[in-house]
């Protein structure tokens, strides 16, 4: 009777899961002027269902669903949005130190401010192209896959080194209709006993609509990390602003996140401002982390926009938060935070938060009025 030799197959094992989040925000006074009502409230909803397979030592992967949506409420009308799309879609193996990822995938580098997936937002960023990942490298190239304001024609590609000694240095290239930026940014961070200190600081250059890039960013952020949880720190944030004829030094923030970089209430970017914070991180309860921190803002040049999370300029009602002839001043204001989060599970939690913007001269001078606007959300998390 002959032997038949079957080749050792390993199994192919797959985990089928599903996301579910809700989030209820209220905007009050958005234009900063209380005789009119522009209050909003927005319930979001986002369901994911998807795959993890994993085959052998070296190939794994990911398949996944997501369906947002967003019911708002407004004095003048109510209604709806929707987004539908495949999210992930990515294949992974693993060889001699290297990790090479292909398809549509989530991408989170450094710090977050340039490249993130934007987790906060309803509907989040993911990158369809090539990932190259060892102890020291990180490298992409590809474009948008998608994306809650479509970039569909926007390529990407970046070199993240990595080095514990020096900190990570990363080139990115952006290429989009009449943008083609080169970033360098270099982050670098160092302990000294309980307290903790990082730097950032990212330089541009390239070309956008027409005019030569020249723009820069800063942050640094020191921490004292106290036995009982508590987290005191101060930080400053500062990216540059203007243009002229031939010249632009609006910095570019590429596919950064901002929500809990410059405040809670999403009013702030990493573009044309000036940010001192001071706040308390606390994790001294379990499964309970708390924050709290006062934030001043100002313009970095008066004569160009504020910017809000999204990159685009903001509005008081009908009119640009924008004075080109700088005489409004600088003072955009001062926002009050406070934020909690609850872990039931490693994967169930409950969060909620609330911020109070104070306006500053600027929006008083070039609107004529300055109320505070108040911000809040509760949001449940569920995995299955």
């Amino acid at each position: 009777m002959p032997f038949v030799f079957l080749p050792d197959v390993s199994p192919l094992n797959v985990h089928i899961y599903a996301e579910d989040r809700q989030r209820f925000e209220r905007r009050v006074n958005k234009d900063f002027d209380s005789t009119t009502n522009d209050n909003r409230s927005d319930l979001y909803s986002r369901f994911r269902v998807g795959a993890t397979f994993k085959y052998g030592k070296n190939w794994k992967g990911q398949v996944e669903y997501e369906n947002a949506s967003d019911v708002i409420w407004t004095a003048a009308r109510n209604y709806s949005t929707w987004n539908s799309n495949l999210s992930l879609a990515y294949v992974e193996t693993a060889d001699n130190g290297w990790t090479v990822d292909l398809g549509r995938q989530r991408i989170n580098v450094g710090s977050i401010r340039l490249i993130c997936s934007c987790e906060w937002s309803n509907v989040t960023t993911t990158f369809d192209g090539l990932r190259l990942r060892s102890k020291d490298w990180d490298i992409f190239g590809g474009k948008i896959g998608m994306k809650s304001t479509p970039a569909w024609n926007a390529r990407l590609a970046y070199a993240d080194h990595l080095s514990k000694t020096y900190g990570d240095t990363l080139y990115i290239f952006k290429h989009d209709d009449g943008i083609d930026i080169h970033t360098f940014d270099h982050t670098f961070t160092r302990s000294f006993g309980p307290v903790a200190f990082e730097v950032e600081g990212a330089l541009q250059t390239g070309h956008e609509s027409g005019k030569t890039q020249r723009a820069w960013a800063f942050h640094a952020k020191a921490a004292y990390n106290d036995k009982s949880g508590l987290k005191p720190y101060i930080e400053v944030n500062s990216a540059s602003g203007g243009s002229s004829a031939t010249e632009n030094r609006t910095f570019d923030t590429n596919y950064g996140g901002a929500h809990g970089k410059y405040g809670i209430a999403d009013m702030f970017c990493w573009k044309n401002m000036n940010q001192l914070g001071i706040g308390v991180d606390y994790t001294g309860i379990k499964n309970l982390c708390l924050h709290t921190s006062w934030n001043a803002y100002s313009l970095r040049d008066g004569r160009d926009a504020w910017y809000m999370s999204s990159g685009a300029a903001g509005a008081s009602g009908s009119t640009k938060l924008q004075d080109p002839t700088g005489t409004s001043g600088r003072d955009l204001g001062q926002e009050i935070n406070f934020d909690s989060t609850y872990c039931f599970s490693k994967c169930d939690s409950v969060q909620a938060g609330f911020a109070i913007f104070n306006p500053g001269k600027f929006v008083g001078n070039l609107t004529g009025h300055r109320d505070h606007e108040f911000w809040g959300y509760f949001q449940l998390n569920f995995k299955f």
